[in-house]
């Protein structure tokens, strides 16, 4: 019987994608210095990683759970109610194989889900409002699913109707529907996400140009997830997805 101890031979691999998280968050304290966020979440994944790293068990699959990640929201336009101070909670989870990542001739994801949660108080009213991309390749379902697939949602489902205007009883819906066809966005393309569209443009564009680690990062996950869900789409030669399946409008 051999003596030898075991190797992990994915050891490095999860080292660096957990310092990855970490120069994540090292971007984002540049980025917001001043402001409230909770990165917490980024070093807890971080570390579980760094745990399988240096195991002696070789891994095959790799990935996180992070979830209520805390940024600002921007001044941006059109905000309702005017004054309030928003927040975004951003928590994604996803699992991979170790052997397809960085790579652009597959799906990366082997599980995935990501979702966000704008919320914030007004003159002692607490408002929210979130919407998630979910991963459906269950097909034998009633309603059409793309297989990546965003939607709206409000946190308390379980109420028919939320009243906004308790003087002219107005209220509003709260709906499963539309499955918006929608590319996957790990947690790099997340806050890129984030930061388009709940900030001006000058918060994208300094983390992209002046931030040392995260332009790399951003464009990995950009070539690996966006190229091989676009050129599906665009019916290329070597197409990783059944484009109808990425949207069953395409019959």
């Amino acid at each position: 019987m051999s003596n030898k101890p075991k190797v992990n031979r994915n050891s490095v691999f999860f080292h660096d994608r957990a310092n990855e998280l970490r120069q994540i968050q090292q971007s984002l304290e540049s980025l917001f210095p001043e402001s409230y966020i909770v990165l917490d979440p980024l070093m807890e994944a971080a570390k579980k990683l760094d745990i399988i790293a240096d195991g002696e068990k070789t891994i095959d699959k790799w990935g996180y759970d992070i979830s209520n990640l805390i940024l600002p929201v921007g001044d941006i336009h059109n905000v309702k109610p005017t004054g309030i101070q928003a927040k975004i909670s951003v928590s994604c989870s996803c699992e991979f194989n170790v052997k397809d990542w960085d790579k652009n001739t597959c799906d990366p994801f082997l599980s995935y889900s990501f979702r966000i949660r704008i919320f914030g108080d007004c003159d002692g009213v607490s408002y929210s409002w979130g919407m998630h991309i979910d991963k459906d390749d269950s097909f034998n379902q009633e309603e059409w699913h793309p297989l990546y697939h965003l939607h709206c949602f409000e946190s308390r489902l379980d109420s028919p109707t939320i009243l906004i205007d308790h003087e002219k009883k107005r209220g509003t819906f709260l709906l499963n529907v539309p499955r918006i066809v929608h590319y996957p966005l790990d947690i790099v393309l997340g806050i890129g996400f984030c930061l388009m569209n709940f900030h001006k443009k000058d918060v994208f564009q300094k983390i992209y140009t002046s931030d040392l680690q995260f332009p790399r990062l951003y464009n990995r996950s950009r070539d690996m997830i966006l190229g091989p869900f676009f050129g599906s789409l665009a019916g290329n030669a070597n197409s990783v997805y059944d484009k109808k399946i990425l949207c069953p409008q395409i019959v």
